[in-house]
């Protein structure tokens, strides 16, 4: 699995317009989507970054992730793992 860390949701729209959401929480959203034959799940958690301190500025970077999977089994396997199915 490759993982890509985004500090907004700025773009991963356009990157991926065919995402779907799997499950929401408060302050984020666990979202689905495929790109050139790969399998992505985006785990979004920038609405929470408002609650962040100045001590936090680390964490800012690390809000959205978007993790690629090889195939759709492997991202199945993934997000029932995770108990989002």
């Amino acid at each position: 699995m490759k993982v890509e860390w985004f500090p907004s949701m700025e773009g991963i729209i356009e990157r991926f317009p065919n995402q779907h959401s799997i499950k929401g929480f408060f302050g984020g959203n666990i979202l689905a989507a495929e790109k050139d034959g790969k399998f992505y799940i985006i785990e979004d958690e920038s609405m929470m970054g408002f609650l962040l301190g100045p001590e936090d500025d680390d964490l800012r970077g690390s809000l959205v992730r978007v993790k690629e999977f090889e195939s759709e089994d492997e991202r199945q396997q993934f997000l029932i793992k995770k108990g989002w199915l």
